[in-house]
């Protein structure tokens, strides 16, 4: 049996299972082990399908889309890092390469950045711009994530800095582009990247900072839960068409969210009340439910058997 070649917007779901696994860490070991396999499997099947359909990358990176999402293949070796330490951490020669590796995928991060900035962003064209900006300018935030593993605390605590400026300048962009120019139906689970940059901006924060203010957190967890549930509420229609690899959008804002959510409410409130812990599970669950959604669909997707 002949499989499709990944497409690009396969680092979106990549990143999303990656992100589950630490999500239900303390849940299960197993399950997170299991996140790290199912991820690592798309990641070399995406680098190959790159390798060897060359033609097809090159017309998928003709799309501004496209290449904004493919942000999310860089964030994920960061946060593939995670699974290295977590899994391999007894090994001094692995652990003394994590800091290394860690470099490469911010550098390379920030180049690509770089590249579609001076493309894109010097005669900028609404119709260019889609949700998947927030990504593409804040997904860095991955970084100060898993400053932990770098030891690189200062250069954390700057990018949070940087990543919270960006949102602010990103999202009422966005917002503008989406009044004016509304998305087509194929390209609307974009959309759900909204919800990423803050939830992603208050769980690096927590990372990046030993004292975190609670004030500050506060307002990042009150403000990242708003376009949270601004997002779930369209998640019905949103999830309402056939399934594309687009989908791969729904995967990590869902997740960073809860994992935002679920880092913050330890820390604010001790302890941790009857209707935030039914809160973070109820997310852990939404987030659970739409990475496997994606997955199947993608899996079908590969062996030329779409959902619905």
């Amino acid at each position: 049996m002949k499989l499709q070649r990944a497409p690009l917007a396969t680092a979106g779901l990549i990143l999303g299972i990656l992100g589950l696994g630490n999500l239900i860490k303390e849940i299960s070991i197993y399950l997170t082990a299991l996140c790290g396999i199912i991820a690592s499997l798309l990641f070399f099947y995406l680098i190959y399908s790159m390798l060897i359909d060359r033609q097809s990358i090159k017309k998928q990176w003709q799309n501004p889309l496209v290449q904004s999402v493919f942000t999310t293949f860089f964030m994920s070796g960061l946060l593939a890092l995670t699974y290295v330490k977590q899994f391999f951490g007894n090994h001094d020669l692995i652990v003394r390469f994590l800091k290394s590796f860690w470099f490469i995928w911010l550098i390379t991060l920030v180049i690509h950045m770089l590249l579609f900035s001076r493309k894109y962003l010097k005669s900028l064209s609404l119709t260019n711009v889609f949700p998947s900006w927030t990504v593409l300018y804040v997904g860095i935030g991955v970084a100060s994530l898993t400053s932990p593993l770098s030891q690189q605390f200062f250069l954390g605590k700057v990018i949070v800095s940087y990543s919270i400026v960006a949102t602010i300048l990103v999202l009422p962009l966005i917002f503008y582009r989406l009044k004016n120019h509304p998305l087509e139906t194929t390209l609307k689970p974009n959309t759900a990247t909204i919800c990423a940059p803050f939830s992603l901006v208050t769980a690096a924060y927590l990372s990046s900072f030993e004292t975190p203010n609670k004030l500050i957190l506060g307002i990042l967890v009150v403000v990242s839960q708003l376009f949270y549930f601004y997002i779930l509420l369209q998640l019905p229609k949103l999830l309402n068409h056939p399934f594309t690899p687009a989908f791969s959008a729904f995967t990590f804002p869902l997740v960073i969210s809860a994992t935002a959510l679920k880092s913050s409410v330890k820390i604010l409130v001790s302890p941790e009340p009857i209707i935030w812990q039914i809160l973070v599970v109820f997310e852990i669950m939404v987030a659970t439910l739409i990475v496997s959604y994606v997955l199947i669909g993608y899996l079908g997707f590969f062996i030329g058997k779409k959902l619905r």
